[in-house]
């Protein structure tokens, strides 16, 4: 009774260190692989995601539950099941070398099954993921358009379009499942194939007294336990293979050259200010696509508000992707103080850039940590200072609760010229050289319109101004306007 209660009080307190060391070891290697993930994420260029979708993008990064499920397969009954295998062929071996030979054998067999059914269990796990992902970036899509598809009464139609991309999805599984199935059928038929094998061979060997009774009830139990353990070790490949694509799948993007890799060698100059910036006859296109700037020229200095107008799509905002180096021009050069900016280290370069882009992004959190970026309490007191000095207090103590109103998808909605209003806050808080403005007053009204052209009107001694605007009245207001037509730019007025 002693030695019963021992060995199940070790048995028990095995499965509790095992499962602590399970837990412990799951958090550990999320953490680390989330990090990695979004190091390499967050490290790649822009051109990248202008081609993926948000739900690819999610998607990838859930996958690391399907490699946590196979880091507990593989330390829990994969290795149980091994051992299993090792310690019953060794018994096996001790009663009868022939018996042992002929479960010896089914081993390669069931390696061969695994062989035959390794690519299409591979192949159907990858269509399932990028299922998946579809399904994902659907569903977000759907979700982000809600307003336009009630306005426009296209919820039917969205329904059917949802219903057809998770039926596609769900046709993945099901050839998945197919799959499996037909790989657990195999290994079955070799598992009972061999059994009867072994009872045949094993009552042979009594008849010629080769083996006693006794020994051929304890090679028939040891038998029944190896087989069956064949089996799951077959079948454990089916989430092995699933944690091998969701892994290739997470880390993808580790083999494509991040920004600072591709431009290392070339980034040697820091520059901490900027008086002039000359676009030299600068013309760029996208990959298989018509060429959208052409030759185009303009200067930049302190002292002037630029303006830069033109028709949709002609490329104006596209400039202002070059000046932020998130894409390279195909000709010409961009220099500053007649430094290329190639030359210079490209989180310097643009730790000298504020934007207010066209698609303003609010993150959620409260109104100062969409100005700060940043959770320290010094940083926010000085952004609350700067806000007061340069004007914008008084328009961010009408929300709510002032600069604690958390804003974003978990706050309140705010308008779009609030928002315009933040963004500006945001980017002049970072002390920019260069301040490049894409339609950032088409959302305000005449009164605030002011207030930015005149807080403009002050800084422009301090900081190079570009001010992209479809609003004459408004370029009207700066130094210089430029066009944008046919991809090329030509001076439109100047007050000089």
């Amino acid at each position: 009774l002693t030695l019963v209660s021992a060995i199940l009080l070790i048995r028990s307190s095995y499965g509790y260190l095992r499962g602590y060391f399970m837990i412990q070891q799951s958090e550990n290697f999320n953490n680390r692989i989330i990090k990695d993930f979004y190091h390499n994420l967050l490290h790649l260029r822009k051109l990248f995601f202008d081609t993926r979708k948000i739900g690819e993008l999610i998607a990838r990064m859930n996958d690391t539950r399907r490699i946590q499920s196979v880091l507990s397969l593989l330390l829990g009954s994969i290795i149980i099941d091994m051992l299993m295998v090792i310690v019953s062929l060794i018994f096996v071996y001790s009663y009868s070398t022939t018996i042992g030979h002929l479960i010896l054998v089914s081993i390669p067999i069931y390696f061969l099954i695994l062989k035959i059914f390794n690519k299409p269990v591979n192949r159907s796990q990858r269509e399932v993921m990028a299922g998946y992902a579809t399904t994902e970036s659907n569903f977000i899509d759907t979700i982000q358009g809600i307003a336009d598809i009630k306005l426009l009464n296209k919820q039917t139609f969205f329904e059917k379009v949802s219903a057809e991309v998770y039926g596609a999805f769900q046709q993945k599984i099901r050839k998945l499942g197919e799959v499996n199935i037909e790989l657990v059928w195999s290994t079955e038929l070799v598992g009972i194939f061999f059994s009867m094998a072994v009872f045949g061979l094993s009552s042979w060997l009594v008849l010629l007294h080769d083996l006693k009774l006794g020994e051929m009830i304890s090679l028939l139990a040891i038998s029944s336990s190896i087989l069956p353990s064949m089996n799951r070790l077959v079948a454990a490949n089916i989430q092995i293979q699933e944690g091998k694509v969701a892994f290739e799948r997470m880390f993808e993007f580790a083999s494509i050259p991040s920004e600072q890799s591709i431009h290392k060698a070339a980034n040697t100059i820091l520059l901490k200010k900027i008086d002039v910036l000359d676009i030299h006859d600068v013309s760029f296109r996208f990959a298989g696509r018509k060429e959208i700037l052409s030759n185009v020229t303009l200067t930049i200095k302190k002292g002037e508000i630029i303006a830069l107008l033109g028709e949709s799509g002609g490329g104006k905002s596209t400039l202002l992707q070059l000046l932020q180096r998130f894409y390279l021009p195909e000709r010409g050069s961009i220099d500053a103080d007649n430094i290329n900016v190639e030359q210079v280290e490209l989180q310097s370069w643009r730790a000298l850039i504020g934007s207010v882009p066209q698609e303003l992004k609010i993150f959620n959190g409260n109104l100062l940590y969409n100005i700060t970026l940043s959770t320290e309490q010094e940083v926010n007191e000085k952004a609350i200072d700067f806000c007061n000095q340069h004007g914008f207090g008084k328009y961010f103590l009408e929300f709510p609760h002032g600069y604690g109103t958390l804003i974003g998808e978990e706050g309140v909605n705010i308008s779009g010229g609030q928002k315009q209003l933040v963004v500006l806050a945001r980017a002049l808080f970072s002390k920019p050289q260069v301040l490049l403005l894409d339609e950032a007053t088409s959302a305000l009204d005449n009164n605030t319109e002011n207030f930015v052209m005149e807080l403009l009107q002050k800084l422009k001694g301090q900081i190079l101004i570009l001010l992209v605007t479809h609003r004459v009245k408004t370029s009207e207001k700066c130094d210089r306007a430029y066009v944008l037509t046919n991809g090329n730019t030509f001076l439109s007025s100047s007050r000089s």
